[in-house]
């Protein structure tokens, strides 16, 4: 059981130590500070004064939450959603209704790599948890700022810097179990350590971490099991310079991430295979402030990207083990990226900035599994943005993007329009418009992988997606004082995808799957938002309902205009500043959602409509400061124990038949995590 491990016991012993003492003052002093963004503006703001609808997740909340991977923090956010891939140990995620090769993926700014590429569906738990000071989630069109890939969106991960005037070093451990299972190596085992220093101009940060899950049995029988163990090594460290004109830093960040696949004995002999993942990033970026009207901000950055495959043959009885020698069963792919940026922010007068810039994307990928020889694609993008502000109420900035792809003709403009209107007290309203064009990604052109779970093949006829989308937000701080404050809003979108590219069975062969263009895709939806905030209580509740509409590329009769799904979201934290406890609840109800499968009869294909039944995702924490060292955070994630949910196929009467189940989760599981302040 897992209250009988030691780290548990200890942990509910030091429940009952005293708790360092935190004044009313002090809580009023945490609320009053402004949430400061960067990703798109011209200078660090006010995310209330941004042109762009922005939602940030800040530390204590990603604390709260007990997360050991980035999904455990989004995973309660409404419009976005997540899928399981458990044979590679990956989670893909979804926003607005489009597909994470839509959404970018930035650390400080610079686009990540992951095993698709640059341009594709990054696993985002392959980031260090530890190592974020808060996330900025920007949704709606982003692509004259970002590139090709932010039709949906942009979700910039922030990470810690050193605090002045002093060093700072602690250790974070956290327990977990996987379901039912819990002891070694069963159960979810982290450990970090976090480090800087600064003084003057100079500082230094420092993160390294181990995240070790043991699996979980679920349904498999012997050694097969439903999630497959996986090990992961992060680290990272930053150092930087800051002057009165002039900051620059230096950041590197490792990753090593081992899955685990046992497969099932046969005759006495298993087929396993590993999957080893290492990525090293390092960037450099720098601000420079040339005159009163002249910044310079710049950033160069690269990263390798290597997956592995190792296929073994075991054989039970004697312990043996050896290197599979069958066709593809071992396999070293490369990917590399570089990007570097280069911006000028000019503001001519108190009313209008002008932002020119060059944007250069390389992308680089070989291996066994990708077409033979090295494959490359560059995106290289010339942006002009500008803004007029008319006075406090209007805030207007038009952008351009010249774009050239290398392997794809792109059009020679894309355009965007961002607009925010204070129209009345305490409200404003915010306008988006975006026109997108994204080309096939290395992966989805050349890659092919093949297992007992998985029959993929690249498409090198796939055409570039080119796309349209917009956003309006509206605002509304409904009351406010010193230390309160409830506010309300409601946004609407509606993203337009042209060739949108997608999985579906290969023309010719109803074995294989293959990435294939869609005719049109769109999406849109509504999300209705409120927030009460008390020095003692943080309450927000979210809702959305998002629609799809998918041709699927295929000669038939138009489908439903669109298909719809709700969510609704909320948290719940309440804070007893005398005692230093808080506890927090945080739960999502995504609804049954509707969608179009491709199937074969005969030597035709047909579109068949099936739907996702719903499901609810709850997770309870309470944390508690401790005297002089640290804090405790003991919690329960996935409350309703969801495993698996159901797909059926529908007829024009309803629910016509079963079919696959889809992961969602390995059950109910309990954690406790102790951060211990070594030096502060």
């Amino acid at each position: 059981m897992i209250f009988r491990n030691p780290v548990f016991l200890l942990s509910l012993v030091s429940v009952c130590g005293l708790v360092r003492a935190q004044t009313v003052e002090d809580s009023f002093s945490i609320q009053n500070i402004p949430e400061i963004v960067v990703t798109g503006e011209f200078e660090p703001l006010e995310a209330k004064r941004s042109v762009y609808q922005v939602r940030t997740i800040g530390q204590e909340a990603i604390r709260a939450r007990g997360a050991t991977r980035l999904q455990d923090v989004l995973t309660t956010e409404t419009n976005i959603r997540f899928s399981q891939d458990l044979a590679l140990g990956g989670s893909n995620l979804s926003m607005q209704g489009l597909a994470g090769q839509n959404v970018k993926i930035l650390i400080d700014g610079i686009p990540m790599v992951g095993r698709q590429g640059s341009s594709n569906e990054i696993n985002i738990n392959q980031i260090d948890i530890n190592s974020i000071q808060r996330i900025e989630i920007v949704e709606g069109p982003m692509s004259v700022i970002y590139g090709a890939d932010a039709l949906a969106g942009v979700i910039n991960i922030i990470t810690k810097k050193a605090v002045e005037g002093r060093a700072d070093l602690s250790l974070r451990i956290h327990e977990e179990t996987v379901g039912k299972e819990y002891g070694w190596p069963q159960g979810l085992h982290n450990q970090s350590l976090n480090g800087g220093y600064k003084k003057g101009d100079w500082y230094f940060k420092g993160d390294l971490s181990r995240n070790a899950f043991g699996g979980w049995q679920g349904t498999g029988m012997g050694r097969d099991l439903q999630w497959h163990p996986k090990t992961q090594y992060l680290a990272g460290g930053v150092a930087g310079l800051e002057k009165t004109k002039t900051t620059a830093h230096f950041r590197l960040d490792l990753m090593h991430e081992d899955v685990y696949n046992p497969g099932a004995a046969e005759a006495g002999q298993a087929i396993d295979q590993n999957y080893r993942t290492t990525r090293w990033m390092n960037q450099v970026q720098w601000n420079h402030t040339l005159g009163y009207r002249f910044k310079l901000n710049g950033s160069v950055a690269f990263t390798h990207f290597q997956r592995k495959t190792q296929t073994t043959l075991f054989n039970e009885a004697t312990g043996d083990r050896r290197l599979s020698l069958a066709p593809d069963s071992q396999d070293t792919t490369f990917f590399r990226g570089f990007t570097t940026r280069l911006l000028l922010p000019w503001k001519i007068n108190s009313a209008f900035s002008l932002l020119p810039g060059l944007d250069i994307n390389f992308e680089s990928g070989k291996g066994g599994r990708i077409e033979p020889g090295t494959h490359t694609i560059g995106d290289y993008g010339l942006i002009l943005t500008g803004e007029w502000k008319g006075g406090e109420k209007l805030q207007v900035r038009p952008g351009l993007r010249f774009t050239h792809n290398s392997a794809y003709q792109a059009p020679p403009l894309l355009p965007s329009l961002n607009l925010r209107w204070v129209f009345a007290k305490q409200q404003d309203l915010r306008l988006a418009y975006g026109r997108g064009f994204r080309a096939p990604s290395l992966r989805e052109l050349y890659f092919s992988f093949f297992d007992s779970n998985h029959s993929i093949v690249g498409n090198t006829e796939l055409n570039a997606e080119l796309s349209q989308s917009f956003t309006a937000s509206w605002n509304w701080t409904v009351w406010q004082k010193e230390t309160s404050q409830l506010t309300a809003g409601l946004t609407g979108f509606y993203n337009d995808v042209n060739n949108m590219i997608g999985y579906g069975q290969k023309p010719g062969n109803a074995l294989l799957i293959s990435y294939i263009n869609i005719d049109r895709f769109k999406t849109k939806g509504l999300t209705a938002n409120m927030s009460w905030k008390t020095p003692t209580l943080h309450f927000t509740l979210n809702g959305t309902y998002t629609g799809r509409y998918n041709q699927a590329g295929l000669n038939e009769a138009i489908l439903e205009e669109f298909t719809w799904s709700p969510e609704i979201a909320g948290t719940l934290t309440y804070s007893l500043a005398r005692w230093g406890t808080s506890f927090s609840l945080f739960h999502k109800y995504t609804g049954r959602t509707p969608y179009f499968e491709i199937i074969s009869e005969g030597n035709e294909q047909k579109l068949r409509q099936a739907e996702v039944e719903a499901y609810s995702w709850t997770d309870l924490s309470l944390k508690k400061e401790l005297k002089n060292f640290g804090s405790l955070t003991l919690g329960m994630r996935n409350l309703f124990n969801v495993i698996n949910i159901n797909t059926a196929t529908l007829n024009g009467t309803g629910v016509h038949s079963g079919g696959a189940n889809r992961p969602v989760g390995y059950g109910r599981s309990f954690f406790a995590t102790i951060h211990y302040t070594i030096i502060k």
